[in-house]
């Protein structure tokens, strides 16, 4: 996550296909439009640690009428995440 602490978070991705969608989820705020995907924090899990100190967890059920790829890239709050 970096040096700083986060204290509000948003999460973006775009799904690789249009049949692919967002039917509901939790301890998140989850919106989308056409293929891209919005989550902010839930206000209870706003805060990240630095350097990973801390983690948020949510979910949600995910609908498609087709192809079904994984997204491979994600955001958080703008920055590209990557693993180590």
């Amino acid at each position: 996550v970096g040096d700083a602490p986060i204290n509000g978070w948003t999460l973006d991705f775009t799904w690789p296909s249009t049949g692919q969608s967002v039917q509901s989820s939790w301890n998140a705020n989850v919106t989308s439009s056409g293929t891209r995907v919005h989550v902010t924090d839930n206000g209870a899990n706003a805060e990240l640690a630095p350097r990973g100190g801390s983690t948020v967890t949510f979910g949600f059920v995910g609908t498609n009428d087709g192809a079904n790829p994984t997204p491979t890239t994600f955001t958080l709050n703008g920055t590209v995440c990557r693993t180590p």
